[in-house]
């Protein structure tokens, strides 16, 4: 967020996956590991937040085609205040 006040992701899409959630990794007092689904992720103003495996993720689900790990993805992000951003992310597999 090149920006001076915080925003917001609100929602992802992607055509290749019939549904989209971002999701965090969050270990509980128990030691228990699991995702929760976040409406929002709040960007902070002058900051990086990195999307990665057993962090903070897009899940991709119902997928159109199957990915062999080689491809770019495009994927439309929809931010509060930034607006709607379209990227391409790599597709690796787990452990690369």
């Amino acid at each position: 967020n090149e920006g001076s006040i915080d925003d917001k992701l609100l929602s992802v899409t992607a055509d290749i996956a019939g549904q989209t959630m971002i999701h965090e990794t969050v270990t509980d007092e128990n030691g228990v590991t699991k995702m929760n689904m976040v409406d929002a992720l709040t960007i902070p103003a002058g900051a990086i937040v990195i999307l990665k495996p057993g962090g903070t993720h897009v899940m991709l689900m119902d997928l159109k085609e199957p990915v062999t790990g080689k491809e770019k993805i495009h994927l439309d992000l929809k931010f509060e205040k930034a607006g709607d951003i379209k990227i391409e992310a790599p597709v690796k597999k787990l452990g690369d």
